[in-house]
């Protein structure tokens, strides 16, 4: 966004939060909450803890929350969702975590969660029947997982700098592209998207498979010296592609649609092969130290007009969907989502039931080829 069309924006009061912070960070500014802020906002959260990627402590999915409680929840970080689960599994204390269907699993596995009483989630009835009947989702007719957010994995590139003879995930393996490109520093979009450039059925991967391992290792290796960086941050990808740093990285539909506000020319890829389409969601902790306010969270998250913020200021989409009755077709065209959470997930590759042992084989592999082996 350009500096004058933000200065109107600012005056006129249209925009959010999070668009006042992109803008802000857009213009190299940064932003930080001052100490009694973020002491106003702990004491207000009482105590209930919300475990989550990096990016989503917004104040702005959290209206429910924050109207009863007089603050958000006292937010966590994590980087990806193997270190979410090493870290609980080593005694970290959340009430709700934010992980994807596929790591359910093993977070049922483990002893780390335990099923949601439905009753006490008062949009439950609204949420996409495609997205909470998963398998993943439950086990011995309790649910364990409720779906909060959807979305893609791509690329995102700069169309005044780089233009692919396709869309296609060879674009991460272009080497006109040397030094200009990053990636998702997380083996979930990475390595899993290494897999289906390289041809890889990612519903039937089996852990000792080592044919289909030594084939992505082989590509991850091919790609490493073109890199100019790995991020998880989508604010870092989003600020070097928007100053020209990097021309092509593997983003969320966040990442895109920031730019395009920002006045950026950039495209979200439609990769020949296949987006990598993904869900999260919500499961609550066994030890959760406040029940009381992990519900207070979901509800908060799975309200429709939290759907709605979700769908027009971050362009992914939410599993409640009376939120699609607040958002208008333009608002749904812009970000590049649709009503039909099934066909606009199907549309893409989406893989919801993946065995731990592929995760963790994936996660180990990934780490020691990052880190040069």
């Amino acid at each position: 966004m350009d500096t004058e069309n933000f200065i109107r924006k600012l005056r006129d009061g249209s925009l959010t939060r999070r668009q006042f912070v992109k803008g802000l960070s857009a213009a190299g500014i940064g932003f930080a909450a001052g100490p009694a802020l973020s002491t106003l906002s702990q004491a207000a959260a009482k105590d209930a803890i919300y475990f989550t990627w990096g990016g989503y402590d917004d104040d702005g999915l959290f209206g429910g929350f924050i109207e009863k409680h007089g603050g958000p929840p006292a937010y966590s970080i994590f980087a990806d969702g193997e270190e979410a689960i090493q870290k609980l599994n080593a005694g970290h204390v959340a009430d709700v975590v934010h992980p994807c269907n596929y790591d359910t699993p093993r977070y049922i596995d483990s002893g780390l969660i335990q099923p949601w009483d439905l009753g006490r989630i008062g949009a439950w009835n609204d949420v996409s029947d495609y997205l909470k009947n998963q398998e993943v989702c439950r086990r011995d007719g309790q649910q364990y997982f409720a779906p909060f957010d959807w979305g893609r994995t791509s690329i995102t590139y700069r169309t005044d700098l780089y233009q692919p003879e396709e869309e296609s995930w060879a674009m991460l393996w272009d080497p006109k592209l040397k030094g200009k490109l990053a990636i998702i520093d997380s083996a979930e979009d990475s390595w899993w998207a290494t897999a289906l450039y390289a041809g890889v059925d990612l519903h039937n991967i089996k852990p000792d498979d080592d044919e289909v391992f030594e084939k992505v290792a082989a590509l991850l290796r091919e790609q490493r010296p073109l890199l100019r960086m790995y991020s998880s941050d989508m604010a870092s990808l989003q600020q070097a592609l928007a100053s020209g740093e990097i021309w092509a990285a593997m983003t969320w539909d966040e990442a895109a649609v920031s730019l395009k506000w920002e006045g950026h020319p950039v495209e979200f890829a439609k990769p020949k092969e296949g987006a990598m389409t993904w869900n999260c969601g919500v499961v609550l902790m066994a030890n959760a130290p406040n029940l009381d306010g992990a519900y207070d969270i979901i509800n908060a998250m799975l309200a429709p007009e939290t759907g709605q913020y979700l769908i027009t200021q971050w362009g992914y989409g939410h599993s409640n969907m009376k939120a699609y009755d607040l958002v208008t077709d333009d608002e749904l065209f812009y970000v590049g989502l649709s009503r039909d959470v099934k066909g606009a997930l199907e549309e893409g590759v989406f893989v919801t039931n993946v065995d731990p042992l592929v995760s963790e084989r994936a996660n180990r592999e990934f780490e020691e080829i990052k880190a040069g082996f």
